[in-house]
């Protein structure tokens, strides 16, 4: 669930920053990405499943792009770009994680892992 928490609130960040033109909400998103980078295990884990290619998600990137924005105070078309494509892959964890659930459950019932 800490996941889904963090992921929701990187997102609105995310907008006011890309959308909004609010460059200064760029520090809390770097921090919230280094955040989402710690849970490198739950990454592999959901994205094994998505497009067969885990490392899609380039959190790093990410977080980088967001520093940027809030040291300048402006954004690129490259800023955009990696902030969008990696909040569309980490949107897709998100859903890969919540269609795992019902597994999840029937797993632990079964005491064959414990899920996040």
């Amino acid at each position: 669930m800490y996941y889904l928490s963090l992921y929701e609130s990187l997102k609105v960040h995310a907008e006011s920053v890309v959308k909004g033109n609010q460059f200064s909400v760029g520090e809390y998103c770097h921090s919230a990405c280094w955040l989402i980078f710690k849970m490198s295990s739950f990454i592999s884990r959901y994205s094994s499943n998505i497009d067969h290619s885990w490392n899609k998600v380039n959190i790093i990137d990410m977080a980088d792009s967001f520093r940027e924005i809030s040291d300048n105070l402006d954004i690129t078309s490259d800023n955009r770009e990696i902030i969008r494509s990696n909040m569309d892959h980490l949107e897709k964890i998100k859903f890969a994680f919540l269609n795992d659930d019902e597994l999840d459950v029937f797993a632990v019932e079964m005491n064959a892992y414990a899920p996040y």
